[in-house]
């Protein structure tokens, strides 16, 4: 269909490849299935994701890594950042091993914590409500956090100590 090269006017596979990674980074199943939807056939999208990768310019365990640490300052726990990177085309092994080394679950508590206080700041106090209890709660685990870690979070709200000493 189309090759590596300028074909007939209409951009190379890796013209176009080039194009879309200059923008932003893509995992390797993003950037594939972008060319594939572009028409390029199944041959010529494997030989540029190759002369991407062997340039450096994909590289799906940086990039994983990268969207994680992004994705933990914005407050979401491992379950919703897992969910997110899968999404996005990275292999489920890959998220998984990166997950376990850098979210580990005491700083998962403590992320949760940060959001909590993001979210109510100085209104705390108003966490030893029920409702309000039951619509933090919900809230940790929309953002992705542990079953444990959200149970974690509400007996430190019950017990109104200071989020700061898990």
């Amino acid at each position: 269909m189309h090759s590596i090269d300028s074909n007939g006017g209409r951009p190379s596979a890796k013209a176009t490849a080039l194009r879309l990674l200059s923008r932003r980074s893509h995992s390797e199943a993003e950037l594939y299935n972008k060319l594939a939807h572009r028409g390029y056939d199944s041959q010529t999208i494997t030989a540029v994701l190759a002369e991407c990768r062997r340039y450096g310019y994909l590289n799906d365990e940086a990039l994983a890594r990268h969207q994680i640490r992004l994705r933990k300052e914005k407050g979401y726990g491992p379950y919703r950042i897992q969910l997110y990177l899968i999404n996005k085309g990275f292999s489920a092994r890959l998220v998984r091993e990166l997950l376990a080394e850098t979210y580990p679950p005491q700083e998962e508590i403590q992320n949760a914590q940060k959001t909590i206080m993001r979210k109510y700041g100085d209104r705390c106090d108003r966490l030893q409500n029920p409702g309000t209890t039951a619509k933090a709660a919900r809230f940790l685990q929309n953002r992705g956090y542990s079953a444990e870690t959200v149970a974690s979070m509400l007996n430190l709200m019950k017990q109104n100590m200071p989020f700061g000493t898990p």
